[in-house]
């Protein structure tokens, strides 16, 4: 009996130290591990590489490499994990979008469990892209096109790429295949611009090339000349009053549904919309690297004739917002003011 009561102290301490053990292991940290390096097989520094579960729903994991290219990636999950550079596209090999820095390669695969909790990974990088720099300008004023859809199409590939951008420089820096393509530039108040390039000299990787593009307006938005401190031809129409948001205004709602509204303009049959949303952090009607989410006219949506109208923000980052509105001819007229807002979460 005595030796039995003095056993039960030891016998609860190794069933503490077991479960102790069984509960490190449930939440062990696992560990990705590598190097990556350029085509040149220097070091990349400062790159980030990315951890994907394959698992649905799982949540990619980031890592930053040091000056001589290693990475440490904890992950808390075990399982099959991909591991590539951030910027590589998830789009299938051989097909390029217009801002690819990188073509599209294998990602490295690793598993992850209790007899493997460490995984190591060396990344090589391909060449970069070919470099296309593009300048889009106004034919008549040579003032910047700030906003245009761009299209990348491939003779052997089906259909084209490409999103809408924003450069208030009328600058864009593309990323084009190194075969023959169709560049193809549309915007709200020009003429469709469309060129075979690359027929004579391919853009190859590593190389760049300068392209100027004038854009002529389309007949029916040419107007009246320019007033002093325009940064565009201005039309009839006066710019529509904005009545919410309020400049500035912060939503803490969820979804991120967000109603814009604005005051009625005599004589206009629609109206324009321009929604930006920008990199935090913002201050005041500061709008950091503005990248268009919403702009009906340029994403084929059918024409806003009524005034208001109704988007999902993406992200908790800021946004800004203008509206115009639009005559029987189809002409522009003047835009109002940028108003900010954001979301809280």
């Amino acid at each position: 009996m005595n030796n039995y009561r003095g056993s039960c102290p030891l016998v609860l301490m190794l069933l503490s130290v077991l479960s102790l053990s069984v509960s490190a292991q449930s939440t062990a940290t696992y560990l990705i591990k590598g190097e990556i390096r350029n085509s040149s097989g220097q070091p990349m520094s400062g790159a980030s590489v990315c951890a994907t579960p394959k698992q649905p729903g799982g949540r990619r994991v980031l890592g930053t490499a040091d000056a001589d290219g290693r990475f440490n990636i904890p992950v808390t999950n075990p399982g099959d994990y991909t591991v590539n550079h951030a910027s590589i596209p998830y789009r299938g090999s051989g097909v390029y979008y217009p801002f690819d820095e990188y073509p599209a390669f294998g990602a490295q695969e690793v598993s992850l469990g209790r007899a493997n909790p460490e995984a190591y990974v060396s990344i090589v990088m391909p060449e970069k892209n070919g470099t296309l720099e593009v300048k889009i300008a106004d034919s008549s004023t040579h003032f910047p096109v700030e906003l245009i859809s761009i299209q990348m199409c491939q003779s052997d590939k089906p259909g084209c790429t490409g999103p809408i951008a924003r450069s208030e420089t009328g600058v864009y820096r593309l990323y084009p295949p190194p075969v023959p393509f169709v560049l193809r530039i549309m915007s709200q108040d020009y003429q469709p611009w469309n060129k075979v390039l690359g027929r004579n000299t391919v853009i190859k990787p590593g190389s760049t090339r300068d392209l100027t593009i004038e854009m002529r307006r389309r007949p029916e938005a040419v107007g009246k000349a320019l007033t002093d401190g325009e940064k565009q031809p201005g039309f009839c129409l006066p710019a529509p009053v904005q009545s919410g948001p309020a400049e500035n205004e912060r939503f803490n709602h969820y979804p991120r549904s967000t109603v814009l509204n604005w005051d009625k303009v005599e004589g206009a049959v629609s109206y324009g919309v321009e929604v930006d949303y920008c990199q935090a952090p913002s201050a005041g009607n500061e709008c950091l690297r503005p990248a268009p989410q919403v702009f009906p006219s340029l994403q084929g949506a059918k024409p806003i004739t009524d005034t208001s109208y109704k988007f999902d923000f993406i992200g908790a980052q800021p946004g800004r917002w203008r509206v115009w509105a639009i005559d029987k001819d189809g002409r522009a007229g003047f835009k109002s003011p940028w108003r900010m807002f954001s979301y809280s979460h």
